[in-house]
């Protein structure tokens, strides 16, 4: 039984790195989106010398900087509030990363819990693994919710 349980620790550790990776992807496209219209931007208003100086007081974004307020979130209410904001369809890979590291917790728990000789230490384990999932998914659904 044990085997089964890490079988399922192991495909949810799997899922949680394709949601990372598809939120990376994603993220990259969108900054190269961007930064293809502030160039399209900048290549547009710099025509003449007087439009070059107020290049910087119109406030584009230099190329390749760094951006505090698009940080990859993946807890459950990050998760929910992307649903809320974006819809469910572009929330997937915060939705897979947030999941599949509950279910890794839980799963990871259940292996422990029938693999080793003594149960208490899998029985705290388990226990931890689902208050922690409890409270993650009430916090996703009072993030839909408001």
């Amino acid at each position: 039984m044990s085997k089964i349980f890490l079988a399922l620790a192991i495909i949810s550790g799997g899922v949680v790195l394709g949601g990372y990776i598809w939120s990376a992807v994603v993220g990259l496209r969108a900054r190269r989106a961007d930064a293809l219209a502030a160039e399209e931007a900048q290549s547009g208003t710099t025509s003449e010398p007087d439009d070059a100086a107020t290049t910087d007081v119109v406030g584009t974004e230099p190329f390749g900087g760094d951006r505090t307020e698009e940080q990859m979130r993946f807890s459950m209410a990050g998760a929910g509030r992307e649903v809320r904001r974006l819809g469910w369809r572009r929330a997937v890979p915060a939705l897979l990363v947030a999941t599949g590291m509950l279910t890794l917790l839980v799963f990871g728990a259940l292996a422990l819990l029938t693999s080793l000789p003594s149960k208490l230490f899998g029985l705290a384990a388990l226990g931890i693994a689902v208050y922690i999932s409890v409270t993650e998914l009430r916090s996703f659904s009072k993030a839909v919710r408001d």
